[in-house]
């Protein structure tokens, strides 16, 4: 039997998988023994992890894939089983933790029981504290299950370039997806604007399902090419700003 997943070592109990995924500085697979030693029974990581699993003469069973984060979320998914109805992510360097603050109230007027994730925390018709304004995916996994058994239908998320880089929120279910826009920031994570872009595009390219919601700022210099990204998602986009193209256009 499994009793749960994990992605650091210390948190590891019997009968859990324990997934070692290569971090900034070193890599989880060098906790490997330590998660043996706390009751793992299976080891999910990539072919870097394996080398170093071998040398270690590592001699529990080990899965590799190509992305262990992204094979994390979708394990915590299927784990948690159970989502809010409605999920809409927000990503941009400036506004999500307000746009989503907006959208929690919005659903809050109209009667529905709602709530949000991100830098505050869960907001709404709970009230949790998060350690990152994306959280790992098997806290938001966890957090999401304990939503909607307290039937809560319509969640707004933030989306950070390091959760959605990290496949943070792979596996989470949205009807739609926002984009603010685009600012210097986080160079010490991500190499360059170009893969700070990069790591936005991917809640429009492959984290929301084809075909869905997409609603972005085309005043932000950026915008025509998430436009075009989640065009070529199928997505339905509609454009708000002060530009002539806006479909919702600010007037003052």
């Amino acid at each position: 039997f499994i009793y749960g997943l994990a992605n650091d070592s210390t948190n590891t109990q019997p009968g859990y998988i324990f997934f070692a995924i290569a971090g900034r500085n070193t890599h989880g697979a060098n906790f490997a023994i330590n998660a043996l030693e706390n009751g793992a029974i299976f080891i999910v990581t990539d072919p870097e992890g394996a080398k170093i699993l071998r040398d270690f003469n590592i001699q529990s069973p080990v899965m590799i894939v190509s992305n262990p984060r992204q094979k994390l979320a979708e394990y915590a998914a299927r784990w948690n089983e159970i989502q809010p109805k409605t999920q809409i992510a927000v990503t941009g360097t400036n506004g999500k933790t307000s746009v989503c603050h907006f959208l929690l109230q919005i659903w809050q007027f109209l009667g529905n029981r709602a709530a949000s994730v991100g830098t505050l925390g869960v907001q709404g018709e709970l009230q949790l504290k998060v350690k990152n304004t994306t959280p790992d995916a098997i806290d938001l996994h966890k957090i999401l299950r304990e939503l909607a058994q307290n039937d809560v239908e319509y969640l707004s998320m933030e989306a950070s370039s390091h959760g959605l880089d990290q496949s943070r929120l792979d596996g989470v279910i949205l009807k739609a997806a926002a984009f603010t826009n685009l600012s210097q920031d986080h160079m010490d994570y991500h190499v360059d604007e170009d893969s700070y872009l990069a790591s936005k595009c991917i809640l429009f390219d492959k984290v929301l399902p084809d075909g869905q919601l997409v609603v972005l700022n085309i005043d932000d210099p950026v915008a025509e090419v998430v436009k075009l990204v989640s065009e070529n998602k199928g997505h339905m986009v509609i454009k708000v700003g002060t530009h002539e193209s806006a479909d919702l256009r600010i007037c003052d």
